[in-house]
């Protein structure tokens, strides 16, 4: 647990201290977007009513102007929500594309750091001696694993920054409706959810990784093939090579039948 949280902040500080200013208003850019989105979502939600209203009375006395008014009312809030969505998701793309620059030149910049870098995080099973984690498939990580933690934590960030606010604004209403016991029940259920939530994960989480870390060499085996397609032309080893192919393929399938089982 201690090694995850040394691992997430030098991540923040990866992601957040470098261009700080930019992600700092990106991200102010984000709250306020997301604060609005919930006024709306709550006026949205008011709306229904207002038809039940109209339609609900007798035909002689519903005003169909009333009518046609709260359509095009309705219209125009459907409107609102779909730009703000797309604002949003603008946002967010920003982040991730700004995220994913400085993440990965700063990967670059210690797989290149001399000239036995490379070799060592390649050739080397180098195992990190606090968490026994291999450093396989170095290329996997830069390129797609890089990519995948910037895309959650763009997707991330928005949530954490907005949830203070509602999880305040609800806890206030429970307040008032319920007295103490409304905050105080949903603050237990959320502690025991996140234990249970824990202890079912854990296995998800280690298959993952081994699932992703299978994917890796079955994919490195095929890069080497089409490196070395013509040596294996001159050297007649198709046979061989398919073979190898099966058995990596075997074992990557038999990881993913793990992973389903633990799911």
């Amino acid at each position: 647990m201690l090694i995850t949280l040394k691992q997430l902040k030098v991540l923040c500080d990866i992601l957040f201290l470098k261009n700080w200013k930019v992600i700092t208003l990106l991200i102010v850019g984000q709250l306020c977007t997301a604060l609005l989105n919930e006024v709306v979502i709550y006026v949205v939600g008011i709306i229904p009513s207002k038809f039940y209203l109209i339609l609900d009375a007798v035909p002689a006395e519903r005003s169909y102007t009333q009518l046609n008014t709260l359509v095009i009312y309705s219209l125009c809030w459907i409107l609102i929500i779909s730009l703000m969505n797309s604002f949003k998701t603008l946002i967010t793309g920003i982040i991730f594309v700004s995220w994913r620059d400085v993440l990965t030149l700063s990967l670059h910049k210690d797989y290149y750091a001399n000239t036995l870098s490379t070799y060592r995080a390649n050739q080397i099973a180098a195992a990190d001696p606090h968490t026994n984690v291999v450093n396989d498939n170095p290329d996997q990580r830069i390129a797609s694993d890089a990519k995948a933690v910037c895309d959650d934590m763009s997707q991330l960030v928005p949530v954490l920054v907005v949830s203070p606010f509602i999880i305040g604004y609800y806890s206030y209403q429970s307040n008032a409706i319920a007295g103490y016991r409304g905050p105080l029940a949903v603050v237990g259920f959320f502690v025991l959810a996140t234990i249970i939530n824990l202890l079912l994960m854990r296995p998800v989480a280690r298959w993952t990784y081994e699932l992703e870390r299978q994917e890796g060499n079955f994919r490195y085996c095929h890069m080497l093939t089409r490196v070395h397609c013509e040596s294996s032309a001159f050297y007649n080893v198709n046979k061989l090579e398919e073979e190898n192919m099966a058995k990596g393929l075997r074992q990557l399938l038999s990881v993913q039948e793990q992973l389903v089982y633990s799911k």
